[in-house]
């Protein structure tokens, strides 16, 4: 049986990189590349051929990085579930230049495609990923946004009571939903807490120019997450989750081995 990748690794090459907060705007634009190389492949679409919507996050998630002190994208991730068959390969070795619409085309450079262990780590000065390690705690590195209108009602589903709907318990629905291990626990952060420019979530661009999607009410913002078991990154949940927002990185702490 021909087992396919799931992972591919680019370095943002370019002289004025785009802001972390910025990270949904140039998933978007990758997404866009990517579809128009590939024909509107399913695994970048989101849809099968014949426009049936392909059910349980299987597709293409695009998770832009910073691992700088001033906060700009310096690394990409692309990660799909599903696997990437031979011509999503080519088309992902070929994504060198990126036009966008704010300013000249940004060069990228693919470091590899792969499985999301042979990127892991962190020493992110090396290259590695914390978003792609083996971790029971995950932090929020883009802000996570819930896909349901919150009520008064609250719920006895965690320590907090938090109200239905709301961002933490939207959060535990969705990472129950998606098949993770049971939660210890779930609490606020202010902010990423790398790099030092790290902004506050309210900061962030939450809204693709183009798209929808489920979005609930309420702001966007930041979790630590502890799983009872050791989780295999890349986790990202919630609106816009495939265009790079609700992605966490795991931590030291609670690493389990990268494999």
């Amino acid at each position: 049986m021909h087992v396919v990748p799931h992972t591919a690794r680019y370095i943002l090459c370019t002289d004025s990189p785009p802001p972390l907060t910025d990270a949904v705007l140039l998933a978007n634009h990758i997404r866009d590349a990517l579809m128009a190389r590939s024909d509107g492949a399913p695994v970048f679409s989101g849809r099968s051929r014949s426009g049936e919507r392909l059910q349980g996050h299987i597709h293409a998630h695009i998770l832009p990085e910073s691992w700088n002190q001033d906060g700009t994208i310096t690394h990409i991730t692309v990660h799909a579930a599903m696997g990437f068959d031979p011509a999503a390969q080519a088309v992902l070795q070929e994504l060198r230049l990126l036009s966008v619409a704010w300013g000249p085309p940004l060069r990228l450079a693919c470091l590899g495609i792969g499985e999301p262990r042979d990127f892991a780590g962190f020493n992110t000065l090396a290259g590695h990923s914390p978003l792609l390690v083996a971790s029971r705690i995950w932090e929020s590195r883009t802000p996570f946004v819930n896909t349901r209108h919150e009520k008064s009602k609250r719920t006895s589903d965690s320590g907090r009571g938090a109200p239905v709907g709301s961002a933490e318990h939207d959060l535990r629905r969705l990472l129950e939903q998606q098949g993770y291990p049971q939660l210890v626990s779930v609490e606020p952060i202010a902010k990423p807490g790398f790099p030092c420019a790290a902004p506050a979530w309210e900061r962030f661009q939450v809204q693709r120019p183009t798209g929808r999607g489920m979005r609930g009410t309420g702001s966007a913002g930041g979790f630590r997450v502890v799983f009872g078991e050791v989780v295999q990154g890349p986790v990202a949940v919630g609106y816009n989750a495939h265009f790079g927002l609700g992605g966490f990185g795991g931590s030291a702490e609670g690493a389990g081995g990268l494999g």
